[in-house]
């Protein structure tokens, strides 16, 4: 049975949990809700994670991953706050390894008091995440 890439989910996330700690008050998440409970908020969505290159035996031995990110904020200053959830989440992704590929763009809400930026993320993955050995 050919092999395949695995999926970095888990990985890309605790990272990417990890640095949205603070500009989001630990109110961050993967799961794709529509309702906004309590900004500032961040989530992170696996959009894909299909094979592109295979070896000869069929052997998948890369993937284009791909991620968008929305983050949300609201009241006083919430264009320079959504910004910011936004600049750091686009930092720890570069530092992975990811390409942004759309973004950072001001999106229309379901709810209007609440600011969302949209960015989304690419990188051709072969097993490693930039930082990551063997």
């Amino acid at each position: 049975m050919p092999s395949t890439v695995d999926n970095p989910l888990v990985r890309v996330f605790e990272t990417w949990g990890d640095a949205m700690e603070e500009v989001t008050e630990g109110n961050y998440s993967t799961d794709n809700t529509s309702a906004v409970a309590k900004t500032p908020f961040a989530r992170l969505l696996l959009m894909g994670n299909y094979g592109t290159v295979y070896d000869l035996e069929g052997n998948e031995t890369a993937t284009e991953l791909t991620f968008q990110v929305d983050s949300f904020a609201s009241g006083q200053y919430a264009l320079t706050k959504v910004y910011d959830i936004d600049d750091v989440s686009h930092q720890t992704l570069v530092s992975l390894g990811f390409q942004r590929n759309y973004g950072p763009t001001l999106t229309e809400n379901a709810d209007p008091s609440i600011r969302r930026v949209v960015s989304r993320y690419k990188m051709l993955y072969t097993g490693l995440l930039l930082g990551e050995s063997e």
